[in-house]
């Protein structure tokens, strides 16, 4: 019997080859430890940390305790293992080229030097660092320094202003507790990176201080985030700023945008067996562009209610030298931020 493909041959093109999508959630907790060899592992709970070989003494189980505690809970940490001998930066490097997995950096290190060193490294990734000042106490738990609520510039959140950093955010907590940053980070990072301001957010498992209006000023000066009382709710307040100036929110919305353009305009490369250097080709690209910003509209990272737009170059209109180079450029695309909203001020007249 003949067999009907001798007639008929179907070949079919499978176009499923997923890219892997980066992880804006997951945290990584940079320490130095002798638990393990491992540059870096990966915690969904308390529970397999201890298995592990942590303990509760230990930095690394603190601050994750912190962080899955707090409402919504994150999934999981990343625990990463600077050696004795490197840098925090050096140690950063090697723990991202064993997990690469995450989007926001804490680190135990208190020391302002070293803080900025690994601030500068992190201005060189597209990766965010919250950092913390703290003030130094001696063993009986008194205050010996406090430079954070000074007029000087030499305390870490000073230094990080001064240097325009874009990808470093401070928290200041005025007492010696154990990785209280972590707090801060678990309450932002389950949701969608951009999606939430950092502010008025209530943290589990952290004290809040007592911020007089004189330090709330110098705090704020110095792009400080901190945790305090305000008509009898303990949130976050502050400055809610990276070093820059920009707004932490803004810094999460643009790594998204980044992260998942990236994501889909490769996607296209990966399932293509090739893009033409035509209008059509163009187009191609310029398509997922306008599918990344709609999904960012949708989750509240892009206004909806200002227009998206998205242009592509003219492909005639470019040399013969440029369409033979294969490179693309020109996809451009304009879209409003949804912003925040972190004061108000309401006008009004009562009359009998």
């Amino acid at each position: 019997m003949l067999k009907l493909n001798e007639i008929i041959k179907i070949s079919i093109k499978r176009e499923t080859s997923q890219v892997s999508v980066s992880d804006l959630n997951t945290v990584l907790i940079l320490v130095r430890h002798e638990v393990s060899t491992d540059r870096a592992a990966t915690f969904s709970s308390l529970d397999e940390m201890i298995d592990y070989g942590f303990t509760g003494v230990d930095s690394a189980y603190q601050a994750a305790e912190l962080i899955f505690m707090q409402n919504p809970k994150l999934d999981k940490v990343i625990v990463g293992n600077v050696l004795i001998d490197e840098t925090w930066e050096l140690g950063l490097a090697e723990v991202s080229g064993s997990d690469d997995a995450w989007l926001t950096v804490i680190c135990e290190t208190r020391d302002v030097e070293e803080q900025v060193a690994l601030a500068k490294y992190v201005e060189t990734t597209n990766k965010i660092y919250l950092t913390c000042y703290q003030p130094e106490f001696d063993d009986g738990c008194d205050c010996l320094k406090n430079d954070a609520i000074e007029t000087t510039r030499l305390d870490v959140g000073a230094r990080i202003a001064d240097l325009n950093l874009e990808r470093t955010c401070a928290f200041y907590k005025g007492d010696n507790s154990s990785f209280p940053e972590a707090a801060m980070i678990g309450v932002v990072a389950p949701v969608e990176a951009g999606t939430e301001t950092v502010l008025y957010k209530q943290l589990k498992g952290v004290t809040p201080d007592n911020i007089s209006p004189a330090m709330k000023k110098i705090l704020e000066g110095k792009n400080y985030t901190f945790f305090t009382t305000v008509h009898k709710k303990n949130i976050t307040m502050g400055a809610a700023k990276v070093g820059f100036g920009e707004w932490v929110d803004v810094m999460y919305a643009v790594c998204w945008l980044d992260a998942r353009l990236s994501e889909r305009i490769f996607g296209v490369f990966l399932n293509s067996g090739k893009i033409p250097y035509t209008s059509k080709g163009v187009e191609k690209i310029a398509a997922e562009v306008r599918a990344v910003l709609s999904q960012a509209r949708d989750i509240g990272i892009l206004a909806d209610d200002s227009p998206i737009t998205v242009t592509p170059p003219d492909v005639l209109g470019m040399s013969r030298t440029i369409r033979n180079s294969r490179e693309l450029n020109g996809i451009d695309f304009e879209a409003r931020l949804a912003g925040a909203i972190h004061k108000a001020k309401v006008n009004g007249t009562v009359y009998a």
